[in-house]
């Protein structure tokens, strides 16, 4: 540890010869089986807590000055939970164990993957002392990567410690330059501009800041202990486990053999009739309300860390909000009546207001009947008989192996249910919120992303209101840069009726894909609708660096108005450290360090997709992270292939060191304005109570009734 600077002088040795001695064999020797000890390899960036025993900190200074090294003890560092994350060494020998129980680990149906490792390795041989791209070598690369150790050293020493480890030419973490103009402060922990009333005052952003999105300064992950249920032990959700695929069947048998879900919704709506709620399916306790506000939760209900660390930075949020609204996906993996308890009730139980959702596709799979007594208070009793025009063989094969709704356990239910002091009690599976200065309309889009006929008709319906509105969807209607369509019982789409200028809808929302995306779409007589994709509060994160350039002719909005969270290069960073894990045993051969990697986006995006944060743009890109990027974009196999079909659900973490790139949304209304920020849940302590903002729009009604938009966050 640090403890004063004069401590920092024992010891001293030449810090110049440690740095060409290893550029110099760098460049003479094969970097084959030696990288894997090597001082170069660990400044990739990759680190393990694990087998993390001691790190040694370099000064960078001109090489023609003598500067001390300090042996440091990180084993206990709170903030270093992954090895080597700032120009850490670590004793190979260590490295070797771990190794060997990662590929222990290898599931046998991924076996040809055991050999990457030694494929890698003899193209490292192969490749020698090849400098990297830009011209960079090895060289300099260490001297970038000693002055990134440097500063974080300097951020974490003791306060009134005299600096010794920067000098005016020392370059920002990851070896970009720094003027006098441009202090560190400003693009490592450097904030973004929110245009708030007439003055500008600075925010927390990944767009602009390495510390907001979590890569460094994260001294220490969220605790979450306090948040669970006492006599509740969380298990990690994996999507690659035999049981939540069986419990999710009821998905393929719709797809391939039968769908029921329209006319069980037919039932389920008209069961509710018959109980004798409004036929208008709208909540009307707002509508007297000159203002409103609410957040979105998106996806959330996997019960375990990834949705609990969402949990404090949504309640910082959550002041004066009215109710909080559940896009999609309550219950993973199948919608259970009995999984309520930890997975909604207890986590929310402090959010004030009551809660309203729409069903995602899993809350579907035990055929609603989970999400229909919790929200709806419904009677499955008052439902009528089932009626299908299906083939009769096609029932008998879905009726063979439909997954059907477990009994439900009144005590555990009545027991839950207690947590919340305000129930939604909403109307149905699709209704509207009213207000003065907002329509809010949720659709249920089902299993296969589609409304029955009934459903069709209320939403032409509802949309006639005479007043701005925002859709809440199962499904989001423009994603990964291009349109999607949901039809409306074999007639028409939900696009078809966004789209039409007397129904003013001013923003869509949709979750089922999990991350944030937001889509200013023009359409063709000038009016702007935000399609906005919200669906991070819980599940695994979904990759953004696979979303392609987006172009105005795909989905009427172009590249540089297209917002997205996490980054592309942050996605990339963070996937490929758990691809490195699972598939490269830990040796880091498949780590793309966050400083490259959204100049690595730029390239591989044609050179359409520039960095935002000051620190990134001058980044040069080594041979080892350019092509472990490209293993990453293509490898196992092409970009169609199995693996990169389901890439986020085989590279699912649940308790991982932060970044965690989870995200909600905060929407608050009034007379001809709407407000429409969304927030971060990095997983770092620091975040935890004071989360990033990472996208601020406002929309305001003009006199001819039409809405513009401004982009607050710069």
């Amino acid at each position: 540890m640090l403890h004063q600077p004069q401590e920092w002088l024992d010891g001293c040795v030449d810090c110049r010869k440690l740095v060409v001695r290893e550029a110099a064999q760098a460049l003479s020797q094969p970097r084959g089986s030696a990288l894997r000890d090597r001082p170069e390899h660990a400044f990739a960036g990759w680190r393990d807590r694990e087998t993390l025993s001691a790190t040694v900190a370099c000064i960078g200074r001109p090489l023609d000055e003598t500067e001390p090294l300090e042996p440091i003890d990180m084993t206990g560092h709170p903030g270093r939970r992954d090895a080597l994350a700032c120009c850490q060494t670590t004793d190979a020998d260590t490295r070797l164990a771990a190794d060997l129980d990662e590929e222990s680990d290898l599931p046998s149906r991924h076996a040809e993957w055991v050999h990457l490792a030694a494929e890698l390795t003899v193209e490292l041989e192969q490749d020698g002392s090849q400098p990297v791209r830009y011209g960079e070598r090895l060289g300099a690369e260490i001297v970038n990567h000693v002055n990134e150790c440097t500063e974080d050293l300097d951020r974490r020493r003791p306060i009134g410690a005299t600096s010794h480890l920067r000098t005016p030419q020392s370059g920002a973490c990851g070896g970009a330059s720094r003027s006098e103009e441009s202090p560190m402060s400003e693009l490592e922990t450097g904030v973004a501009t929110d245009r708030a009333g007439a003055a500008d005052k600075p925010v927390l952003s990944s767009r602009t800041s390495r510390a907001a999105a979590g890569w460094i300064d994260c001294h220490e992950a969220a605790s979450l202990t306090d948040l669970y249920r006492e006599d509740y032990v969380p298990k990690a959700f994996r999507w690659v486990d035999p049981r939540p695929i069986w419990q999710s069947r009821n998905d393929r048998i719709a797809r391939w053999i039968d769908d029921p879900t329209d006319d069980e919704r037919v039932r389920w709506v008209e069961a509710q009739r018959r109980k004798g709620v409004d036929t208008e399916l709208t909540v009307t306790r707002y509508a007297q309300n000159t203002t409103l506000t609410f957040i979105v939760l998106g996806d959330p209900g996997e019960g375990d860390a990834s949705q609990y660390h969402v949990l404090r930075p949504a309640l910082s949020k959550a002041d004066e909000i009215d109710f909080t609204y559940i896009c999609s996906d309550v219950i993973y993996p199948a919608g259970d009546i009995n999984e309520y308890y930890d997975k909604f009730y207890w986590p929310y139980q402090k959010l004030p207001g009551p809660i309203y959702a729409i069903p995602g596709n899993h809350d579907w799979y035990d055929g609603l009947h989970g999400f229909m007594a919790h929200f709806c208070g419904a009677d499955a009793d008052l439902r009528p008989p089932q009626s299908s025009k299906t083939s009769r063989w096609r029932r008998v094969v879905r009726d063979r192996f439909w997954r059907r709704p477990s009994e439900p356990e009144q005590d555990l239910i009545e027991e839950m249910t207690k947590l919340r002091k305000e129930r939604s009690d909403q109307p149905g599976p699709y209704f509207a919120i009213d207000s003065e200065p907002l329509l809010v309309v949720g659709i249920d889009t089902g299993i296969q992303g589609r409304l029955d006929q009934e459903q069709g008709r209320w939403l032409e319906q509802i949309s006639k209101v005479p007043k701005p509105k925002i859709l809440i969807s199962g499904k989001p209607l423009v994603v990964d840069a291009r349109e999607k369509t949901i039809p409306i019982g074999g007639s028409g789409s939900v696009k078809e009726i966004v789209d039409r200028p007397e129904h003013q809808y001013i923003a869509v929302i949709g979750g089922d894909i999990h991350n944030f995306q937001r889509y200013p779409v023009k359409l063709d007589d000038g009016r702007t609708i935000q399609h906005i994709v919200s669906g991070a509060a819980g599940a695994y994160t979904k990759a953004t660096h696979k979303i392609p350039k987006v172009e105005a002719a795909k989905c009427g909005c172009t590249e540089e108005e297209f917002r997205c969270y996490p980054r592309r290069g942050d996605s990339l960073a963070a996937y490929s450290r758990l691809y490195d894990k699972r598939v490269g045993f830990g040796r880091g051969y498949l780590v793309v360090p966050y400083q490259q990697a959204p100049a690595i986006m730029r390239e591989l995006l044609d050179g359409n997709v520039e960095p935002t944060r000051r620190a990134d743009v001058d980044e040069e890109i080594t041979q080892q992270a350019w092509k472990a990027a490209k293993r990453i974009t293509k490898f196992p196999g092409s970009a169609q292939g199995p693996f990169h079909q389901s890439f986020s659900e085989i590279l699912d973490w649940n308790d991982p060191p932060p970044p965690l790139f989870k995200s909600f949304l905060r929407v608050e209304a009034s007379e001809g304005e709407v407000e429409i920020r969304c927030y971060a849940a990095t997983g770092c302590k620091e975040h935890q109570d004071n989360p990033p903002l990472e996208d601020h729009i406002k929309g305001r009604r003009q006199g001819d009734g039409n809405w513009s938009w401004e982009v607050v966050l710069e």
